[in-house]
């Protein structure tokens, strides 16, 4: 049969990277587009045994890629793919230098912003967090080679061989890697294949190379080139190169420049740098968890008038619902509805005392602090009262606010809005209309500040739902001698609804899932302050308010959502719900009712964060619980590559802290509590609803150091603080030498069953049978289901 053996994965054991290759059966798998997915497919579904080049070592067919071997760590002589040099060769994507009397004021891949930020430069910090030795030669002197190909014209001699020496003093580089970035000046109407590949072969033959090497080309960014893209994917496939596809976001309205310059502009802006360099590290096996990889990308400002009253909400719709966004109080939701009743669903309490001086004064306007907060109010550095401005101070004493970044803006009397930086409603590709906003959140409780944090918002409708992803941007700004590196409870999102909302349901903890067994979490003995129920972790990730069972009801579903590469996001199954000031008004009246979607993050890290969910309305209890059972099921994907973010992993009584790019989770920290020293940390995966009985075995790839046993612990759903809810078994056999290995340990326990909220691992504690862990830290890489 025909066959070819093609590299299928990379990834790393310790400080060696490795290529697994496997054998391709060209007469089921045919070199076509379904022919490619197919086979991807199935190796990914473990439809093959593969071969881990330079060990040996087989992995056996039915193991789910990607994966090391752990039969294959022992090999004494690997041969790690590494990088040490690449040669980035392409046309003005890579680089234009300054055009004299032109819109082209510096020299970079042009239409990004600034030489970092073009997608060469990007791609090559990238492939530092792996390789930190790795330099790459940056040239765009292959554009010409697009069409003189095809003329024979293309100076090799000059172009590659003669540049490299001038640039390297005659001595250039052996290079290991070479991507080869072109296609835009490619004119399909005269393209020839056979010659095309003939001289490529003499491009690729011309630069010099390392013993082994590795070549990526891609496919165009622009249309009308869909013939010359299709050869160069073929040709990779014919030399076992890589190739990464753009095909779905060829002349994307969100990656056009704003020049006036039609030739600059149709380049991408630095969103569409970043895509690039994304998908092409992720090609590498270096994925960092950037979102421009994602279907969600940052928008530029269409306007929103601070001064016409008109413009006050930006409208989304379709024939069942309208959805209102509130430009003042940070583009939050601030009416929504059934077009039937136009009755708004949102609590948007109407204040007027706001302090002299201020424009608001004696005027009627938006609480900052309501409404449906979609995007987030965020919590990190617990510490009472003292906030990370210095010297201010919110005199919230008791609440344990520490930083509070509100959506909305600050609480009252200062009332200060937070800041729309961009907002835009436009057409995507996948979801259809869409609300975009970026905005810088307000502190709570301390006048006009803000702090280093970001957040962005993208909502659609689908049917009475309200779709829903949001990052959170952290950045290194935030910087407070409290910042203990833990987690917090978040409102993430928070929905403030009309007060009469009191009808709150959740999964009952102990009954199966999705059965219609409900308990009521209506906080009863209310006062005139703010007052929640303890948090409740649900089988389900659903919670509703409403009238009554056969009244209007709104649900907070959050199961997570594929954010556009296959990795969902957003998984929680930890709510709160409140009441505040009374159980009678209307959309602008004090009295509220409320949920929350809680989940416990760790915001002291400065990075980029995101969140996803739906706001489901219906007509009835019923009808909420419908809709939610035509959405996907909550996420049981179970996978957590930390060497592109923490996944939102959450920490209590210990600190994990990004260091020199990896995430270090210091589980042994101690704390003395009645005059015992003890280590009690725990480190844990964010609240989902998984099934027990498809995780039989937890596969921890992590380095430890001075750990020889921790507890694997788990919660089953249920009320916070309920410790019959909360399950362990020992987890020993650890070496803590602080060598990366992989550790596997079942799941077998008579606990282990129906569904589990959250699993992680916990300090070993004294009198506990296990050795103490005191001062014992791990690094994670990855942890998953096998």
């Amino acid at each position: 049969m025909a066959t070819e053996h093609l590299i299928v994965e990379s990834f790393s054991s310790g400080a060696n990277a490795y290529q697994i290759t496997v054998e391709r059966d060209l007469t089921k798998f045919p070199r076509t587009i379904k022919g490619n997915e197919a086979f991807e497919k199935a190796v990914r579904g473990g439809g093959f045994p593969c071969t881990v080049v330079g060990t040996g070592c087989v992995i056996p067919k039915g193991t789910r890629l990607t994966l090391i071997p752990p039969d294959c760590s022992s090999n004494p002589n690997p041969t790690p793919v590494t990088y040490s040099w690449g040669y980035f060769g392409g046309n003005s994507f890579n680089f234009v230098p300054i055009i004299p009397s032109s819109e082209w004021t510096h020299g970079s891949g042009m239409a990004a912003s600034s030489l970092d930020k073009d997608f060469a430069h990007r791609l090559e910090a990238k492939i530092k967090t792996r390789y930190p030795a790795f330099q790459a030669y940056v040239t765009s002197q292959l554009s010409p080679f697009e069409t003189e190909y095809l003329t024979d014209d293309y100076n090799y001699a000059a172009r590659i061989t003669g540049d490299l020496n001038t640039n390297f003093s005659n001595s250039p580089p052996a290079f290991d890697l070479i991507d080869l970035s072109i296609g835009e000046n490619i004119d399909d109407g005269t393209f020839n294949k056979t010659k095309f590949f003939a001289e490529l072969d003499q491009l690729i033959a011309t630069i010099p190379k390392a013993a082994t090497y590795t070549v990526m080309l891609r496919s165009s960014f622009w249309g009308g080139h869909t013939v010359s893209s299709a050869a160069l994917q073929e040709y990779a496939t014919l030399h076992n190169y890589l190739f990464v596809d753009f095909s779905d976001r060829v002349d994307y309205p969100a990656y056009q420049s704003d020049y006036d310059d039609a030739g600059i502009a149709r380049h991408w802006n630095d969103d569409g740098h970043e895509l690039i360099a994304e998908r092409k590290a992720s090609k590498l096996g270096i994925t960092t968890g950037s979102s421009a990889s994602s279907d969600f990308v940052s928008q530029t400002d269409e306007g929103w008038s601070k001064t016409d009253d008109n413009l006050k909400l930006k409208y989304i719709e379709n024939d069942l619902i309208k959805v209102g966004f509130l430009r003042d109080t940070g583009a939050v939701i601030g009416y929504a509805a059934f077009k039937s009743t136009n009755r708004n669903l949102v609590n948007d309490y109407q204040v007027d005392n706001a302090l002299p001086g201020d424009p608001r004064h004696g005027t009627v306007f938006g609480d900052k602090g309501r409404q449906w907060m979609w995007k987030g109010s965020l919590y990190w550095t617990p510490g009472s009262g003292w906030q990370v401005v210095p010297g201010k101070n919110t005199n919230q004493y008791g609440f344990d606010t520490g930083g509070n970044v509100v959506e909305g803006g600050s609480l009252g009397p200062f009332y200060d809005e937070s800041e729309v930086l961009a907002s835009r409603i436009y057409n995507h590709p996948k979801y259809g209309q869409m609300f975009y906003s970026k905005i810088r959140p307000r502190v709570w409780a301390v006048p006009d500040e803000y702090v280093d944090i970001v957040e962005e918002g993208w909502a659609w409708l689908q049917g009475t739902s309200i779709a829903y992803f949001s990052r959170q941007i952290i950045g290194p700004g935030i910087t407070n001698p409290q910042m203990i590196y833990q987690a917090r409870a978040q409102e993430l999102p928070c929905l403030y609804s009309l007060a009469p909302f009191t009808y709150v349901r959740m999964a009952d903890a102990n009954s199966a899932p999705w059965t219609n067994s409900y308990v009521d979490r209506f906080k009863s003995d209310f006062s005139d302050n703010q007052n929640f129920t303890k948090a409740y972790m649900t089988p389900e990730c659903l919670v509703t308010h409403g009238e009554g069972p056969d009244s209007v009801t709104v649900g907070l579903y959050t199961p997570g959502i594929d954010r556009g590469d296959g990795v969902r996001v957003g998984l929680n199954s930890r709510f709160n719900t409140g009441q505040f000031v009374g159980v009678f008004g209307e959309w602008d009246d004090n009295a509220s009712s409320y949920v929350n979607a809680n989940p416990l993050v760790n915001y002291d890290n400065p990075g980029t964060y995101e969140n996803a969910g739906y706001i489901v309305l219906g007509t009835s209890f019923s009808d909420v619980r419908s809709k939610v059972n035509a959405l996907p099921r909550p996420d049981q994907s179970f996978d957590f590559d930390f060497t592109t973010d923490n996944h939102r992993w959450w920490n209590f009584d210990c600190r994990m802290i990004k260091e020199n790019g990896l995430w270090k989770v210091y589980i042994g920290d101690v704390k003395t509590d009645n005059n015992v020293t003890s280590a009690n940390g725990i480190f844990a995966a964010p609240y989902g609803a998984w099934e027990a009985s498809g995780i039989q075995t937890i596969e921890f790839d992590m380095a430890v150091t001075g750990i020889t046993a921790l507890w694997l612990e788990w919660y089953k759903p249920g009320e916070e603080n309920d410790q019959s809810k909360v399950h362990r078994k020992a987890f020993t056999g650890l070496i803590g030498d602080g060598v990366r290995r992989t550790y596997s340990i079942s799941t077998a326990d008579p606990n282990w069953n129906g569904i589990v909220t959250s699993v992680g691992l916990r300090a070993t504690k004294v009198n506990e049978g296990l050795p103490i862990t005191n001062g014992g830290h791990l690094i994670p890489y990855r942890f998953r289901k096998v």
